[in-house]
C-alpha cells in the first residue's frame, strides 16, 4: 500500500507536470525503511531520454516543497 493517498498523488502530478516536471511512486518502496514512497524528476520530451532523479524516496511534503522552490525560481 501506498503511503501518500490517491488525491494527494494527483494534487503533485498535476503541479509538477505544469511546472515541467515528473512525479511518480517508487514500485519497490518499502515502510519498514522510514521514507517516503515518491521521485521527483524533469520530465521527458522523448521517450528515450534519461533524465536524473532530483528527489528520491521523498514524501508528499518534501515534493510540495521542492515544487515550491521550482516555482518560485521560476517566477522570478
Amino acid at each position: 500500500m501506498a503511503e501518500t493517498d490517491q488525491m494527494e498523488f494527483d494534487l503533485l502530478q498535476r503541479r509538477a507536470r505544469a511546472a515541467g516536471y515528473y512525479v511518480n511512486r517508487h514500485k519497490n518502496w518499502d515502510p519498514a525503511r522510514g521514507t517516503g514512497d515518491l521521485y521527483l524528476q524533469r520530465a521527458k520530451k522523448w521517450r528515450n531520454e534519461h533524465e536524473e532523479t532530483l528527489m528520491s524516496y521523498a514524501t508528499a511534503d518534501e515534493i510540495h516543497a521542492a515544487l515550491a522552490e521550482i516555482e518560485r525560481t521560476a517566477a522570478a
